[in-house]
């Protein structure tokens, strides 16, 4: 536990908590004992405290701080986390304005009435905003677990996932923490989908609803033509992917299509060690035959300088990387290789490991050089610098600090939780206008 973690336990042991429920995210809460995850509280219940971390903002309920009215004073902070009480208003004024929002937003058993006395602060259905009175409800077919967890937080829509199209025997899988589809297709307004298959399934299993294709690629897996006209839009990535895809399928410029990059904030979980690069393919016999050849060429260059890269995930040597094995790896490693080539697209485990403070090398894919603006050090134009970067990662840990910094610059400056929800929202209302 680092100090920011220790700081906040050793605030909530000792400052002793009124009434009523503690509130965190579930990542803390499971990590502090007296917490309550938020997914897991009552809306009836009394709260007397809220834990935000910084960088889980997105795990808290919409309207629940917005409705405390002023009760809620910050008592502790850190660089990571604010806590605050909550302290039930006696203001006459105030306790007026919770009951005739109360009589607006509240229903059935949980409606408040102006002779029902106030001991907390309101905390029922969210006001309405923006957004409510439109769909949002959205499926993604299973792909990609950490992306759909990622996309997940955004409040900006209602994702879940299906299996619908699912092949068993898929390590990824374990890896979802996403809502699951509940079941009720009526109300949905779009589903994403990456096969043929899973295009099949959607457009039996939820047949009003817009068909969207997720395009991971810019070259290697095109959209297959012959689908093109059951799908309503694609959504890619990146702009590079999207860019890509249009030049060999000219026809995608009369379709819908909106980028939607996932959203991160940048941890330290980062420990270097010499000579330990490593890569991340799941299933490699499933992949395109340039990406194993230009993984093979990053190889045997890096095998001449001496340094072996170990290659992870299902079928590969590594084997499959779960969250806390995954989490170790952060810990002891000297760099990432990413194995993808210049025509690839996002690069989510390029992202994931930039965010958690691990520093990636490879050539420039996706829009990284457009997007940031200033040469990330890591990243080159040949396989040759590529090779050489990746020995002096494995060689020089104040190299490593450097690119570690640089990388939680690129996240912070180009993938923040708002531009996230911006593109969602960008995407729902043209959804739902077309």
């Amino acid at each position: 536990m680092d100090s920011y973690w220790a700081g906040l336990a050793e605030f909530l042991t000792s400052a002793l908590a009124g009434a009523g429920v503690s509130l965190a995210p579930r990542s803390v809460a499971e990590a502090i004992p007296a917490l309550t995850p938020f997914e897991e509280w009552d809306r009836l219940q009394l709260i007397n405290r809220v834990v935000v971390h910084k960088g889980l903002v997105g795990e808290i309920p919409t309207g629940l701080l917005e409705g405390l009215f002023g009760t809620a004073q910050p008592s502790f902070a850190n660089e990571v986390f604010v806590v605050y009480e909550i302290t039930p208003t006696k203001n006459v004024h105030v306790r007026a304005a919770e009951v005739a929002l109360a009589e607006e937003a509240g229903g059935g058993g949980m409606r408040a009435t102006s002779s029902q006395p106030f001991s907390q602060a309101l905390l029922r259905k969210p006001a309405a905003t923006p957004y409510a009175s439109c769909r949002r409800r959205v499926v993604a077919a299973l792909q990609a677990p950490t992306l759909l967890n990622n996309w997940a937080r955004s409040k900006k829509w209602d994702l879940q996932v299906a299996e619908i199209a699912y092949h068993e025997g898929l390590s990824e899988a374990s890896l979802l923490s996403a809502p699951k589809w509940d079941g009720v297709s009526s109300d949905i307004m779009a589903v994403l989908v990456t096969t043929p298959a899973q295009l099949e399934s959607a457009a039996s299993v939820f047949p009003s609803a817009k068909r969207i294709w997720i395009a991971h690629n810019g070259q290697g897996h095109l959209i297959p033509r012959p689908l093109l006209d059951q799908i309503d839009g694609i959504v890619t990535l990146s702009r590079k992917v999207l860019d890509l895809q249009r030049t060999q399928i000219p026809e995608l410029l009369g379709k819908p299509a909106w980028i939607i990059p996932p959203s991160y904030v940048p941890t330290h979980e980062f420990g270097w060690s010499p000579n330990a690069a490593w890569s991340m393919k799941s299933r490699p016999r499933t992949r395109d035959k340039y990406e194993l050849a230009f993984f093979a060429q990053c190889q045997e260059r890096a095998s001449k300088l001496g340094i072996q890269i170990k290659l992870f995930g299902q079928d590969a040597p590594g084997g499959f990387l779960d969250e806390s094995t995954r989490a170790a790896l952060y810990e002891i490693c000297s760099c990432y290789v990413s194995a993808l080539p210049p025509w690839a697209g996002f690069g989510l485990a390029e992202h994931e490991c930039m965010a958690a403070g691990v520093p990636v090398v490879g050539l420039y894919w996706g829009d990284v050089r457009e997007m940031y603006g200033q040469k990330y050090p890591a990243l080159v134009d040949d396989l040759d610098s590529l090779a050489e970067v990746i020995e002096k990662l494995c060689d020089d840990r104040e190299f490593a600090r450097r690119v570690s910094e640089a990388g939680h610059d690129y996240i912070e400056t180009c993938f923040s939780p708002t531009a996230m929800d911006q593109a969602i929202v960008q995407f729902v209302e043209e959804i739902n206008g077309s």
